[in-house]
């Protein structure tokens, strides 16, 4: 019975990466982006549902530190101005980064869910550079700083 909850729980937060992604995403393509716009989004969502705290908490760090969070983007890959990403994968590192930064998932956690959405939303090479920036930003030491802060 636990091992089946644990499963299902750990389903609905992949479930629920997948979809702010996707906001994240949409939210990119479009500056106007309401809290009513949210809510229409995961209307009806059971990820919405079994994972609200998550989710809320996730878009609550993205607007408040998005600058922030390009700002490590494009400190780990000084060769690429962040123009250059794909929408897609903007949004799958601003995901990785809110987990990897500003929330307690194991670092490990949340640089394979990164990697596991790249591998089904991106292309191999991209899913390569997704890893590296994330590794790197992992390395810096700002994130065990960071995260000590917060706490």
């Amino acid at each position: 019975m636990y091992r089946q909850q644990a499963k299902e729980n750990l389903m609905y937060r992949q479930q629920a990466r997948e979809k702010l992604m996707q906001l994240f995403y949409q939210m990119d393509m479009n500056s106007d982006f309401s809290a009513l716009q949210k809510e229409l989004f995961f209307e009806n969502s059971e990820e919405w549902e079994k994972e609200q705290h998550y989710i809320e908490n996730c878009i609550e760090i993205f607007l408040s530190y998005k600058d922030e969070i390009d700002t490590k983007i494009k400190e780990a890959s000084p060769k690429w101005n962040i123009s250059r990403f794909s929408k897609v994968d903007l949004a799958i590192l601003r995901l990785a980064i809110c987990e990897l930064v500003y929330t307690d998932i194991p670092i490990q956690v949340a640089i394979n869910e990164a990697v596991q959405l790249g591998k089904e939303f991106s292309n191999e090479e991209e899913n390569k550079i997704i890893n590296g920036i994330l590794a790197t930003v992992a390395k810096s030491g700002k994130v065990s700083e960071l995260r000590h802060l917060e706490n």
